[in-house]
């Protein structure tokens, strides 16, 4: 937590003796805070200060697990030698937000080594960042984005929007307005992602600024960003990954006249795309369609 936490990344390879043993991500981690089992606590009444209770001790037992025990054993790997175009369709198929890069079976072979080798990731922010390059597309983010969108609101607890996340099983949660306004609909008053949570609890735990039983219902406000980019549903897909590039975002709130919409993130553009138009649309974006991945 406290590796992702000061250095932004959402996934981390696990390795043992030189060779992938598995992945965790943020979202692993967050699960794992809202699922644990505490079958052991007494209290059980539904007041405010035992709610609080038991949510920091579902967090504080979680630490006290290994990365072992809560990463995934078969993370989805390529070979360094794919496509960028194999790597998409890997992504799109398996859902998934990173590919773990291994070396081919002839290197491994000449380095006569037991195991599989890492040798880098790639992202879905690496793949926005390639197709940044080659937009528009023809194609709207209206096509593109989740019409059904989680939301949260400022007042909610930070624990709430963990186990919202978690249920979902979304990394971000547009933060609308207590009240939704009759002529503009609901006002997004900001972004909260499973990365500033975690940021948020790796101080808890190690500034002590607070405790966790206090830190968990904290509103959300404490810890969201006060603004989410946002994109017309009628522009050009293309245009939405160079906006994604050049902000550094994951996801934008699509807004309809004052009103949210939908979402588009990373995923939903690859993915969306890849079910819609199939991977051609990709190789005749790319020209030839043999660029290779830069480890």
């Amino acid at each position: 937590m406290k590796i992702m936490a000061h250095r932004g990344f959402r996934h981390l390879p696990v390795v043992s003796d030189g060779n992938l043993s598995g992945i965790i991500t943020a979202g692993d981690l967050i699960n794992t805070f809202t699922s644990v089992d505490l079958t052991k606590m007494k209290a059980r009444d539904s007041s405010i200060e035992d709610t609080s209770k038991r949510e920091s001790e579902k967090i504080i037992s979680s630490l006290n697990l290994h990365v072992e025990d809560v990463k995934s054993s078969q993370p989805v790997s390529i070979k360094a030698s794919a496509t960028i175009l194999d790597a998409i369709r890997l992504m799109s198929e398996k859902n998934i937000g990173s590919l773990l890069i291994v070396e081919d079976e002839a290197e491994k072979q000449m380095g006569s080594r037991h195991g599989t080798r890492l040798l880098g990731i790639v992202t879905l922010r690496d793949i926005i960042s390639i197709l940044s390059a080659y937009g528009p597309f023809g194609i709207r983010v209206e096509d593109c984005m989740t019409r059904r969108v989680a939301t949260t609101n400022e007042r909610n607890s930070i624990y709430s929007a963990m186990e919202l996340m978690a249920r979902e099983g979304v990394r971000r949660l547009p933060v609308v307005a207590m009240t939704r306004n009759r002529d503009s609909g609901e006002a997004v008053l900001g972004m909260v992602t499973n990365k500033m949570i975690l940021r948020y609890l790796e101080s808890v735990i190690s500034y002590n600024m607070v405790d966790m039983e206090k830190g968990v219902i904290q509103p959300v406000k404490t810890v969201m960003h006060p603004s989410m980019p946002s994109i017309d549903p009628k522009e050009d897909c293309g245009n939405a990954a160079y906006l994604m590039r050049e902000l550094g975002t994951g996801g934008f709130a699509v807004i309809d006249s004052r009103e949210l919409v939908g979402v588009i993130t990373e995923r939903d553009l690859v993915r969306r795309i890849y079910e819609k138009e199939g991977l051609s649309f990709f190789t005749d974006l790319f020209g030839m369609g043999n660029g290779r991945m830069q480890i």
